[in-house]
C-alpha cells in the first residue's frame, strides 16, 4: 500500500474578508505574503507610536522581522501564521481574553508585532531558531505540488476563556467551511487499570490487593512501565503473577486495547481539503462532527490547532 502524501500537507489558504481588506488597504486576492506584510507594517508602527519599540533599537527590529519573515516564506509556514492570528483577532473583536502566549511561539518577533503573543523577545532576549528550526523543517513535491511535512509544522498553542470556546469553534466551521472539526481521543487499557480489574474479576482479589499490586507498576512523567517490563523489573510483582498466571496471561493480552472514546480538550482539526475527502468522521454525544482518528494520525492530514479553554481567563 502506497500513500506517498500520508504525512506530507498543504496548509489551508488564508482569504481576506471585506472588513480585513479594508483595514489593509489590500485587494481580495492578495497573497499571503502581502497580507502579512501589510500586517507587520501596521504593527510595527502602531508599536512605535506607543513608544514599545524604542527608537535607538529601530534597526534591530526591523533586522529581526526581516529574519524571521523570509523562515516564513522559505518553509511556507505563511498561511499558518494568518490562520492563528484570525483566531486571535476574531477574540480581540468578541473581548474573548487569550492568555499572553504558551511554549516556543514567544519566540517570534512577528508573531508579537501582528498581536499573536504580547511577549517582546528583543527585551527578553529569546532566541527566533528555538521556535522554528530549518533542520527539521522538510518540503516535499509530490505530483508536481509542493507539500509540507507534518513534523515540520511550528506549534502555536493558545489559551482563551472556556466559556466561548463553542464559539472561536463556530468562527473557524465558518472560516473553514467543512473542512475543521474536533478530534476524538482513543483512550486504552493500562498497565495498572488491566491488572488491578484482571484480578478482582478473574481471581475474586480484594481492592486493597490489587492497589498494592499495581502500585509495584513505576511510571515516568505521567507514563506507566508496561507489564511485561513490570514483571522484568520487580521481583514482587514477578512473584505475584507466578502465583497468579491466568491473571496475568489474560492481562497481558487486553492490556492496550481500545477502553472508550472521548473528545479531545483542545485540538480542533482543519484541513485544506473538504473533511469528507480527508478523513473518515462521526458525531459527537452534542451531534457535532469529530475526526474518527486521533491527534497523532490527523496531524499526518491536515493542522491540529490547541485552543486550551481556561476557566481562569474569564470573568
Amino acid at each position: 500500500l502506497s500513500l506517498p502524501k500520508l504525512g506530507y500537507i498543504k496548509l489551508p489558504k488564508y482569504s481576506l474578508t471585506e472588513e480585513e481588506c479594508k483595514s489593509l488597504e489590500l485587494k481580495k486576492d492578495s497573497t499571503a505574503a502581502q497580507i502579512l506584510i501589510s500586517l507587520i507594517r501596521k504593527g510595527f508602527a502602531q508599536k512605535l507610536k506607543n513608544g514599545l519599540i524604542p527608537k535607538d533599537k529601530e534597526k534591530i527590529y526591523q533586522d529581526r522581522i526581516n529574519l524571521e519573515f523570509e523562515v516564513y516564506k522559505k518553509f511556507r509556514f505563511i498561511d499558518y501564521v494568518l490562520l492563528i492570528y484570525s483566531i486571535i483577532s476574531f477574540c480581540k473583536k468578541n473581548d474573548i481574553l487569550n492568555s499572553p502566549s504558551r511554549g516556543s511561539c514567544a519566540n517570534s518577533l512577528i508573531l508579537n508585532i501582528i498581536g499573536i503573543t504580547s511577549i517582546d523577545p528583543i527585551r527578553h532576549n529569546l532566541i527566533f531558531e528555538r521556535f522554528i528550526s530549518g533542520a527539521r523543517t522538510e518540503i516535499k513535491e509530490i505530483d508536481g505540488e509542493l507539500y509540507l511535512s507534518s513534523v515540520s509544522l511550528p506549534d502555536i498553542d493558545l489559551d482563551s476563556d472556556t466559556m466561548f470556546k463553542p464559539l472561536i469553534n463556530k468562527f473557524l466551521q465558518e472560516r473553514f467551511p467543512n473542512k475543521t472539526c474536533k478530534i476524538i481521543n482513543l483512550l486504552t487499557l493500562g498497565s495498572k487499570v488491566t491488572i488491578k480489574e484482571c484480578g478482582k474479576i478473574i481471581a475474586d482479589k480484594s481492592e486493597e490487593e490489587m492497589m498494592r499490586v499495581s502500585s509495584m507498576i513505576e511510571s515516568l512523567f505521567g507514563t506507566n512501565d508496561t507489564l511485561e517490563v513490570t514483571h522484568e523489573k520487580s521481583e514482587d510483582f514477578k512473584e505475584w503473577c507466578d502465583q497468579n498466571p491466568r491473571v496475568y496471561e489474560i492481562a497481558r493480552k487486553i492490556e492496550g486495547l481500545l477502553k472508550c472514546k472521548s473528545i479531545h480538550a483542545s485540538a480542533i482539526f482543519i484541513g485544506n481539503e473538504d473533511l469528507d475527502e480527508t478523513l473518515p468522521t462521526e458525531l459527537t454525544s452534542d451531534k457535532e462532527v469529530a475526526a474518527s482518528y486521533d491527534m497523532y494520525m490527523c496531524s499526518l492530514l491536515g493542522i491540529k490547532v490547541d485552543n486550551l479553554g481556561l476557566k481562569n481567563l474569564g470573568a
